[in-house]
């Protein structure tokens, strides 16, 4: 037989106990009329003498059902059917409970009859025994018309069925049935019922005070959204004059461009008729500015150039001093200011090169620049015989004109 001990879930003092269990520790996990789980601690100590019994465990059988009193009106609620199964018998073992709902009236915590009944079924294994435990809750009648002292509870039946195995290892006998009186497990079971109760209160008064936090938090939700749309309704209203101002200000703006491109045409129109009248174009003026800032570039090239030569003749200066302190510090150094000197007679190659083509060029940008001058005091000239010619032609269409300014009228122009 397996070592661990055996469960008694009776207490009766009546009769004589075949089996003296005391003790298994269990956390009876049970789902409330919500579907929530409850916890609830029944405690007991084991017993090693019945462990070593080979004799089948008698199976009890239940004393004549109590009297059903005449119900009143109820309102129905869900009721717990727990499956408990526990994995070995040992002391401070765990049990795990599945519950399905069933509809019995409220009332367990009056003082009201009850009626339970509790099949227990052990059917130990080579190692461990495996417990299956289906706890059933009857209905319940209550009626103002009943009087507590003149009626007492009714007594809880319980019928349990062990199979315990013999000596010989892998075979088992099951128990015949012995009747179990009444028990003390009803204080328990009402002490329990109480206790979901209780906790079932403390429960709903937390979903309470979260669904009341929720409610305050989609408050505040629904502030912050009225504000945000309060806001956004100010900075409209900002918004709105800006955007008039904008479109006066796009309207200016096109105003002044149609004003800059009239003043554009009336000066195109102005130096159309200024050419017109001197006979001549004004392009030459702005032809002897370019030139004039050519010549300005060309100075700058040619600073630039003076500078270049500058720096070669130091250079050279440079080559020269390394050579002499090379000459001067070792014999053998020939072939060091042979080379030296290749460089130098390189160096004063182009530096002669440079000079002459640098002076090629200064002269003839320079006889340019003197043609280009030439050219443009020849137009000048011209110009000027033109508009001498052209004041003295016009000189008496203005006196025939303006007779009061006779003779005066060509020094205007």
């Amino acid at each position: 037989m397996p070592d661990g001990p055996a469960a008694n879930y009776f207490n009766d003092d009546e009769e004589e106990e075949t089996t003296n269990i005391s003790a298994v520790n269990t956390d009876f996990l049970a789902d409330s009329s919500h579907g929530r789980k409850r916890k609830a601690l029944i405690a007991s100590d084991s017993d090693d003498e019945v462990a070593n019994q080979s004799a089948p465990v008698p199976r009890l059988s239940s004393p004549p059902p109590p009297k059903v009193l005449k119900p009143s009106p109820f309102s129905p609620r869900l009721a717990k059917h727990g499956h408990l199964k526990v994995s070995s018998i040992k002391p401070n073992t765990s049990f795990t409970v599945v519950e399905t709902p069933a509809v019995i009236p409220t009332g367990l915590q009056s003082k009201s009859a009850e009626a339970v009944v509790l099949e227990t079924t052990i059917s130990p294994r080579p190692q461990a025994a495996a417990i299956d435990i289906c706890p059933t809750a009857a209905q319940v009648a209550t009626s103002s018309d009943i009087i507590p002292t003149a009626t007492p509870s009714p007594v809880p039946t319980f019928t349990t069925v062990v199979d315990a195995p013999s000596a010989d290892k892998g075979k088992q006998k099951q128990g015949s049935p012995v009747a179990a009186g009444p028990t003390a497990g009803s204080n328990t079971e009402r002490t329990v019922s109480e206790e979901v109760a209780i906790l079932d209160r403390v429960e709903d008064q937390k979903n309470m005070t979260r669904l009341i936090q929720l409610v305050s938090e989609s408050s505040d939700l629904v502030l912050k959204v009225v504000k945000n749309s309060n806001a956004k309704d100010t900075l409209l209203e900002r918004i709105a004059p800006l955007a008039e101002k904008a479109k006066q200000a796009q309207e200016e703006l096109a105003i002044l461009r149609n004003e800059v491109a009239g003043y554009r045409d009336i000066r195109s129109n102005f130096k159309d008729k200024l050419r017109a009248f001197l006979g001549h174009d004004p392009a030459i003026f702005e032809a002897k500015k370019q030139a004039e800032e050519q010549l300005q570039k060309l100075q700058a090239e040619l600073t630039l150039l003076q500078s270049k030569n500058q720096e070669l003749a130091k250079e050279k200066d440079l080559a020269e001093k390394k050579l002499a302190h090379d000459v001067a510090l070792s014999v053998k150094s020939d072939e060091k200011a042979k080379k030296y000197k290749d460089k130098l007679k390189t160096l004063m190659d182009k530096h002669e090169e440079l000079r002459t083509s640098n002076a090629k060029e200064i002269s003839s940008m320079k006889m340019k620049l003197n043609n280009d001058l030439y050219k443009m005091k020849a137009e000048l000239d011209e110009a000027r015989r033109t508009s001498a010619e052209l004041c003295e032609d016009a000189e008496p269409i203005l006196d025939t004109l303006y007779t009061a300014t006779a003779g005066s009228n060509a020094s205007s122009f």
